[in-house]
């Protein structure tokens, strides 16, 4: 019909930022430049749960599938055991075993975390591992 340039294909009305699955605000941190990293790094150890009945099935962190059976809690996510590794693309080891380190949302090992992301100390340039001032 000759009517197709007046009437669009009806489509759902689309409200901004009415995702399926509301994203809870994160909390932005001021962006600084180096020397000045005001927060310090998170470190903790993730903990393996096994799922119980009548819970809800909790989502990796990583791939956002549903995760069946065991599976990691570390800063309030939860993530499949075999996602639960450094983001250092040439370590990958399991961080269930070892303590890590988050940075800008990604989870490290102390290893790579003191080798590669560790701020450098103005006055002697060896690696701070713990707070900054």
């Amino acid at each position: 019909g000759r009517n197709n340039l007046h009437n669009p294909t009806p489509m759902e009305p689309t409200l901004p930022f009415a995702a399926k699955d509301p994203i809870p605000p994160t909390q932005e941190l001021p962006v600084v430049g180096p020397g000045q990293n005001v927060s310090a790094p998170r470190r903790g150890r993730g903990v393996l749960q096994q799922q119980k009945p009548g819970m809800r099935v909790p989502m990796c962190g990583f791939c956002d599938d549903q995760i069946r059976g065991p599976f990691i809690t570390a800063l309030g996510k939860t993530w499949c055991p075999n996602h639960f590794v450094c983001s250092m693309d040439s370590c990958r080891q399991s961080l269930q075993d070892v303590g890590f380190v988050e940075e800008k949302g990604q989870l490290y090992c102390e290893d790579c975390y003191g080798r590669y992301l560790a701020p450098d100390c103005e006055k002697c340039k060896r690696k701070i591992i713990g707070n900054c001032l």
